[in-house]
């Protein structure tokens, strides 16, 4: 894995600071004949583990609102911090992307292990990348 967090082609892409967590982007393994099957298998494995606390998640947020606050990000403050309060009232349930950004951006990934992508590249049966394309 290159420092930026990418793995061969934008297939994946760390969500966590400490790489543990990230994206596997459906294009990139749908192009690489990647099998449906494991994906689903990596995605609910990785489901099951637990990937913080609520406590380190408002650390998050919080590190988001000074951010906002010293322009390093260009989101409204009082916006931003409105959907802080409401996840913190609803113990930050699960969020969609909103419209504006599914229009911009068409995400389409799943949140898997890093330890998931490994076994994913090592299985020659799932795609026909190698494990060495993300170390």
């Amino acid at each position: 894995m290159n420092p930026s967090g990418w793995c061969g082609d934008s297939l994946w892409e760390a969500a966590r600071p400490d790489g543990r967590l990230g994206r596997l982007h459906l294009g990139a393994w749908r192009a690489r004949g990647g099998s449906w099957q494991a994906i689903a298998e990596a995605f609910l494995d990785t489901a099951q583990a637990i990937w913080g606390s609520l406590d380190e998640l408002g650390e998050v947020w919080e590190e988001v609102e000074t951010a906002c606050r010293e322009g390093l990000f260009h989101y409204p403050l009082a916006e931003v911090e409105r959907l802080h309060q409401t996840l913190v009232i609803h113990r930050y349930p699960s969020v969609h992307h909103s419209a504006s950004y599914r229009r911009a951006y068409h995400p389409a990934y799943r949140l898997i292990s890093r330890s998931a992508l490994r076994s994913l590249l090592s299985d020659p049966s799932t795609t026909g990348l190698s494990s060495s394309a993300c170390p």
